[in-house]
């Protein structure tokens, strides 16, 4: 993956030294993050990141020889659906085509899977996906959707996500 400003990916903290968080998104490089670009983030009232936490941020500059550097504000100081995401749920990563395929708005994936199963879902465009459900057996059945639809065309998605669903709930 190679950063693009305006880009919303998914990281992990690796680090936090004074104001600056070192956050892993894929790249070459280590990405920083200023504690600062928080919402609601101030001086005295930091948010609390520790290593393994998964964010969710935009670059807001990308150079070929500099480390990223992201955000989780936009320029209104507002989150916008960014920042830490909930404890729990399942990290993957998958194509950067794929990544943007599901980010598509043409994309009816995620919509048909939605109908039958309630889940949180954060696609990045590093190609690494969250995602959570109530149950495990849910998350794995999405998961195994995610992957596999990469190789089923778009208008066969409902089709597709119709038998999965049917194997997760045993009725094929």
């Amino acid at each position: 993956y190679i950063p693009q400003e305006g880009d919303k990916v998914l990281g992990i903290i690796r680090a936090a030294r004074g104001d600056i968080i070192k956050v892993d998104i894929g790249a070459s490089d280590i990405a920083t993050i200023s504690y600062l670009n928080f919402e609601g983030a101030t001086k005295r009232n930091r948010p609390a990141l520790k290593p393994g936490d998964l964010i969710y941020a935009t670059v807001s500059l990308a150079m070929k020889h500099l480390e990223a550097n992201l955000t989780c504000v936009d320029n209104d100081g507002r989150s916008q659906g960014m920042g830490i995401l909930p404890a729990g749920g399942f990290v993957f990563k998958t194509s950067l085509n794929l990544a943007r395929r599901l980010l598509s708005p043409s994309s009816q994936l995620l919509k048909v899977i939605g109908r039958e199963i309630k889940f949180e879902i954060t696609c990045g465009l590093n190609g690494r996906i969250w995602i959570k459900a109530s149950k495990s057996n849910e998350v794995s059945s999405i998961y195994r959707m995610i992957i596999s639809s990469q190789y089923v065309p778009e208008h066969k998605i409902p089709e597709f996500v119709d038998e999965q669903i049917g194997i997760l709930k045993g009725i094929r």
